[in-house]
């Protein structure tokens, strides 16, 4: 079994190094059916941002459903150090993603701007999606 020292230097490291990565590198958690249908269904010749937009919220709001669920699964099968641990580590990771992602905004990446800024906030909980699971028993 882990310490909780060792479960807070996975989860602080594993989100360190997700914030190193550039947009838009994906996460190994796919993307939703409904996200890749979206996309699929982005009229090119009209305004294509706000369309991706679009698909880039509803897409948030489903990972965040994931994100909650594999957080609080993994809380239930740890003990009571390793929770705490892990809601350290998970209130540690929340700020990071945000400060992140608000520096990807103002880049010069394309698209530019608020579509920068939820994209990574995609990529990022996509990340942590997966860094969560990959702790499951």
């Amino acid at each position: 079994m882990m310490s909780q020292t060792s479960i807070k230097a996975v989860l602080i490291v594993g989100a360190c190094f997700t914030g190193l990565m550039s947009l838009p590198v994906a996460a190994e958690t796919a993307h939703s059916d409904q996200y890749y249908a979206c996309l699929d269904n982005i009229d090119d010749s009209a305004f294509r941002n706000s369309q991706l937009d679009n698909c880039v919220e509803g897409e948030l709001e489903r990972q965040d459903v994931v994100l909650n669920r594999e957080y609080q699964q993994l809380r239930g099968s740890f003990s009571d150090d390793q929770q705490s641990a892990l809601l350290d580590a998970q209130r540690a990771w929340l700020p990071f993603r945000e400060n992140w992602c608000q520096l990807e905004s103002v880049t010069d990446y394309a698209p530019g701007g608020e579509l920068n800024y939820k994209l990574c906030m995609m990529s990022r909980t996509a990340e942590q999606i997966d860094l969560i699971m990959s702790l499951q028993p």
